[in-house]
């Protein structure tokens, strides 16, 4: 794997730390981070740059089908899923109420990243994959990996500059509608989700031809800084001008942190590693959190002492499923993949 892309990933672990931090507010109550649920938008940012870079230019020759495209994102997508929605719908039935067959046939839903929208939340709203929310994401990201397969590997780049020009219109609208870019995950904002994806993917791989052609600028900083950066901007608190700011961040600053992460150096362990546990800990971490907070009884200190003892459950548990799971199965069915096909190389990337 080459630094850039072990910077990337760096940044996509320092991402997943910002989710599941944005999803203690179910103990805390509130977060610090104003702007977490942007963290998608670099995934999907990140997934167009990496997809392309792993896959772009074996689709282009034929050295690799879409169907054996969709077999090796399977297998690297799928095993934590299953997991995921394990542990998410053994949780939903202790801790949530309804009936156990609708947690039974949403927990089946979410083993194939299919929206379920038979729970009803407060005021009738129902989110599409209620019993492990950030689920919604990997729908999305499955159905940019089909595009990518069919029809979007081989777009030449002046027409994918098009689609994006098209998508920006659509982005600015949906942030202006609904006052927000959280959007697609309910089924009262699940259209927003389609913009969020097509910018954002669609983005990656611009930037991916525009770097091959040698037409990025070569900014670098530590990575340390790289991150603060990245953190500090997602915590910016404000309620006036929001769509604006995460506007401003979506188009102007995210594309800028990629550049840079391209020729940062990440080779110290805690950013490998930090790369690693970040789709285990994407997957799994809201279970884990809606679990402990199910415990909570309104004592003194008692929320930053449960927020912090269920951080340390949620990177001890995806720590776990990567090494014991996740990693050695990925491992194996590449490794019989590779036998089957006759040649090397089949690197199963992914982002959350």
């Amino acid at each position: 794997m080459t630094k850039h892309i072990r910077a990337l990933d760096g940044l996509r672990g320092v991402l997943a730390f910002v989710v599941m931090i944005t999803h203690t507010h179910q103990i805390t109550g509130h977060t610090i981070f104003w702007h977490g649920h942007l963290a998608v938008d670099f995934f999907f940012l990140l997934s167009g740059f990496v997809i392309t870079e792993a896959y772009g230019e074996k689709l282009k020759q034929g050295t690799l089908s879409a169907e054996r495209f969709f077999i090796v994102r399977a297998t690297r997508l799928f095993p934590m899923v299953v997991i995921g929605a394990a542990l998410a719908g053994g949780v939903s039935a202790v801790v949530m109420d309804g009936p156990a067959q609708t947690i039974a046939l949403a927990t089946i839903s979410s083993l194939f990243l299919i929206p379920f929208p038979w729970f009803d939340d407060a005021g009738g709203i129902r989110d599409l994959w209620k019993i492990d929310p950030p689920l919604w994401s990997l729908f999305f990201e499955v159905l940019s990996n089909i595009a990518f397969a069919y029809f979007l590997y081989r777009v030449p780049t002046r027409w994918l500059w098009r689609l994006l020009g098209a998508a920006f219109p659509l982005l600015v609208i949906v942030a202006y509608y609904y006052g927000t870019l959280r959007l697609g995950y309910d089924e009262s904002n699940i259209w927003g989700g389609i913009p969020r994806i097509w910018y954002g993917f669609v983005a990656g791989m611009v930037l991916n031809r525009l770097h091959h052609a040698n037409r990025l600028p070569r900014w670098r900083m530590p990575m340390w800084l790289l991150s603060s950066i990245m953190l500090s901007v997602l915590c910016i608190p404000t309620r006036q001008y929001f769509p604006e700011i995460e506007l401003f961040i979506v188009v102007i600053v995210f594309p800028i942190l990629l550049m840079v992460g391209l020729n940062t150096n990440a080779e110290k362990p805690i950013w490998l590693w930090s790369g690693r546990i970040s789709y285990p800990l994407y997957i799994t971490h809201f279970p884990i959190l809606r679990l402990i907070a199910s415990f909570h009884r309104g004592l003194p200190f008692e929320n930053v002492m449960m927020a912090l003892f269920g951080v340390i459950c949620c990177f001890t548990a995806a720590a776990a499923f990567l090494i014991y799971f996740d990693e050695p199965l990925r491992k194996a069915i590449t490794k019989r993949l590779q036998k089957r096909w006759g040649y090397r190389g089949l690197q199963a990337h992914a982002t959350p």
